[in-house]
């Protein structure tokens, strides 16, 4: 396997990134997250794809998937659900990533019942430390909830892009 340098990557993460941050501040956007549609449902994942068309490159066959153990592909997740897609691990991952920022976000008893439904067993994270996630969270935004919010979700989104064979830059 052949991967791109990874000094070029970085410089590729920060560019998108700016760029992405700069693209939301220009269309004068008041809320960093424009979609109402619930969280995790397939508007909410084809909005995101709108708004980080990079997310696509995810679903395509010449991204490498990065695990420790097997993958097991699952016929309600988000890109089966896509036309034309099949399972896609590492889009997945990002748009899971991207659901988990939302929920901590939005802080409230639903996103914390969103966040935590997929745990099991006695070591279940508690509303006291999802609560103290929320209020890190807003600590480190209150300079500029608006931007902030957007750079986060874009490094995550981007984070994930150099995991494709052919860059598109």
């Amino acid at each position: 396997m052949e991967y791109p340098d990874e000094k070029f990557i970085k410089v590729r993460k920060i560019a998108l990134c700016l760029l992405a941050c700069f693209s939301f501040i220009a269309e004068g956007k008041t809320s960093a997250d424009d979609m109402e549609e619930e969280i995790g449902s397939m508007t909410w994942v084809k909005g995101l794809m709108g708004k980080y068309p990079e997310t696509s490159w995810l679903l395509e066959s010449d991204a490498y998937a990065t695990q420790e153990g097997k993958a097991v592909e699952k016929p309600n997740s988000w890109s089966a659900n896509l036309p034309d897609k099949t399972y896609a691990l590492e889009f997945e991952r990002t748009l899971l990533s991207l659901a988990c920022l939302h929920w901590i976000r939005d802080g409230s008893e639903r996103a914390y019942g969103a966040f935590t439904s997929v745990q099991k067993g006695p070591a279940n994270l508690t509303k006291e430390d999802f609560n103290a996630l929320h209020k890190m969270y807003m600590r480190v935004v209150s300079p500029n909830p608006v931007a902030y919010f957007s750079a986060l979700e874009a490094h995550l989104v981007l984070g994930d892009t150099e995991k494709r064979k052919k860059l598109e830059i």
